[in-house]
Parts: structure tokens; C-alpha cells; sequence
């Protein structure tokens, strides 16, 4: 028998108790339907099943409004800003950053894991590998991305081809972080944005201090099954550290995934490697992989993905020239 919402709500609330997915125990507090819904089996160790069910709810978290989408992540334990022991303290740091009052703070988060039960109830168990969810109203062909880290400040161009899978489509919503440089920078991230050609960005929202959601519009309704083409342009403001990492965690259905940067051959890290259907806390926290890249007399490296599961971490990372030895 199918869980109802009240049930997984329920169990969500017990999850968000103190570090959230990140606690040490959090696999003896998964219940009975989270588990069946996020397809753990009975073989699954502690860490696939913490990397099953965080992968589940980051997708199901996509398709919450932006606003709850935050709120219930950093309940949870999911986002990598606020990591802090209790809940409590980390929607203190969420009603600092937002205005509101904890009282209010709280309540948004039950509003947003009432509706992240509902939705992780409609989608069902199927897996994450599926080659799309039924809510999805496009996914990507291609990602194609350069990220030049030889300038005066990191800037990326990206290039996607999207295919609709609902008629009618005119617009789609997305989603940039750009997450502190070290958890000793807490500054509010700035983020600078253009599609060049294909399409026109006609939102960008911050939704917090490093999240921002965006809205592009097409210029013409899509068919179903029909491909378009964008490019875009983001650039980190001047002064802004980066984070040492380019990864992409896909919460729609993304077929190919190239990303290829371009470092100072005069600043070169100490270690590039790849990161490959990594988990997000294994992504936040840094850890290198044995994949590692070696630059070409340019600085440059790459890496190629096909077929991305949902939820996981795809991308390069590496040393941060800035850490202590």
C-alpha cells in the first residue's frame, strides 16, 4: 500500500531533528515510507541509504516553489550554508536571512515539508534513473559548459538544449547557488547574469544569500518532443571568491553534461579531480575523488557525463589555493 502524505510528513519531521539528513544515526531514522519511496532495500548500507534519500527529496524539492524549496532544504540538513548541530539553530540563521521571526520561520517549514510529502507521494517510488518524471515540463539534451578561472573574475558560458515534454512551452524555470568560498565566508553572494542569444532571461530572483532562481522565455512555444537552443553568460563579481568547484546537481532529466575550465597555468591547484554521481554531502564537503585531471600546457581540463541521475553531483572540483596546508 502506497504511504499517504500524513505519514511521510510525519517522518520528515522526525529526519529535520538535529544535523537532519547529515546526522551521524540518520539512517535508524529513516521511516518505513520515506525508505519505500526513495527505493532502499534491505541490503543498502548506511551511506547508500543516506545518498538514496537525500537524491529523492533534492528532486522532489525542484518542483516546490523557490521559497519553500529553501526553507525545507535547510531544515533538513540538505544545504551546504547552514550545517549547524540543531534545527533550531539553522532556522535561526534562515530568519536572519530572510526577516522573518523564528515563530513564522517554522511554520514556512512545515508549509514546505507538508508539500514536499505530497509531492515525493505523487511521484511515487520510481527510480531516479527514469528517463523523466511526469511533472517535468522539459529536460536538457546537452549542458555544455566553459568556465574561464584565467580572468580577473570567474565567469562561465553555458549552452543548453532543452526538449520540451509538454506543449506549449514558452518558458522554464532554473536554478544557480553559488555557495560560500569557506564556511568562514558568510558574505551575501552577487551573481551577474545574461542570455546572449536563444532566449531571454525575464527573472532573477535571490532567493537567499547564494540561491537564486531564474526564469527564461522562449522566443516561441515549443511542441512536445521539440529542441531549442540558448546560451548565457554568468559572471561572479569582482572581489567575490568562488568556491573551488564547477558542479552540476540535476533535478530534471539531463541526457549529457560537457564541462571543460580553463586555469591560470601560472596558479595551478595542487589537485583537479572529477566528480562523478558524487552525493551532495560528499560534493559540500569537498572530498577528492581518485579521478584526478591533469591541466594541458593552457591550464585546461574537462570531463564528460551521459545520462545523469537526478540528484547527484556531476563536475570538476579541486584545492583551494586559498586553504591553510
Amino acid at each position: 500500500m502506497a504511504p499517504d502524505d500524513e505519514t511521510v510528513f510525519l517522518e520528515l519531521k522526525q529526519l529535520r531533528r538535529g544535523r537532519g539528513i547529515a546526522s551521524d544515526n540518520v539512517a535508524r531514522r529513516f521511516g518505513p515510507a520515506l525508505t519505500g519511496l526513495c527505493g532502499v532495500g534491505p541490503a543498502d548500507d548506511s551511506t547508500t541509504t543516506r545518498a538514496k534519500v537525500a537524491a529523492r527529496i533534492t528532486a522532489a524539492l525542484e518542483c516546490l516553489p523557490h521559497d519553500m524549496r529553501v526553507v525545507a532544504a535547510i531544515g533538513l540538513g540538505l544545504d551546504p550554508r547552514a550545517r549547524h548541530r540543531f534545527l533550531e539553530h539553522r532556522l535561526n540563521w534562515l530568519a536572519d536571512e530572510t526577516g522573518f521571526s523564528i515563530r513564522t520561520t517554522f511554520r514556512r517549514l512545515d508549509e514546505a515539508l507538508r508539500l514536499l510529502s505530497e509531492q515525493l507521494v505523487a511521484s511515487g517510488s520510481e527510480s531516479l534513473a527514469e528517463p523523466h518524471d511526469s511533472t517535468d515540463r522539459w529536460y536538457l539534451a546537452s549542458l555544455d559548459v566553459f568556465l574561464r578561472l584565467d580572468t580577473e573574475t570567474p565567469e562561465t558560458f553555458e549552452e543548453r538544449t532543452i526538449v520540451a515534454a509538454v506543449d506549449g512551452l514558452t518558458e522554464l524555470e532554473t536554478s544557480i547557488s553559488v555557495p560560500p568560498h569557506s564556511a568562514a565566508d558568510d558574505k551575501s553572494r552577487q551573481l551577474e547574469t545574461e542570455v546572449v542569444w536563444g532566449a531571454r532571461l525575464t527573472a532573477q530572483e535571490k532567493v537567499s544569500s547564494s540561491y537564486f532562481g531564474l526564469v527564461i522565455s522562449l522566443p516561441k512555444p515549443l511542441r512536445v518532443g521539440e529542441e531549442h537552443t540558448f546560451a548565457s553568460r554568468t559572471r561572479i563579481p569582482t572581489g567575490q571568491l568562488m568556491a573551488p568547484r564547477y558542479v552540476a546537481i540535476p533535478f530534471v532529466r539531463n541526457e549529457f553534461f560537457r564541462i571543460r575550465i580553463r586555469f591560470n597555468p601560472a596558479a595551478l591547484p595542487r589537485r583537479i579531480w572529477r566528480v562523478d554521481a558524487a552525493p551532495p554531502q560528499v560534493v559540500y564537503d569537498q572530498q577528492p575523488s581518485e579521478d584526478l585531471l591533469a591541466p594541458n600546457d593552457f591550464g585546461e581540463v574537462g570531463a564528460e557525463f551521459e545520462n545523469l541521475r537526478r540528484g547527484f553531483g556531476y563536475g570538476i572540483a579541486w584545492d583551494d589555493p586559498n586553504a591553510a596546508e
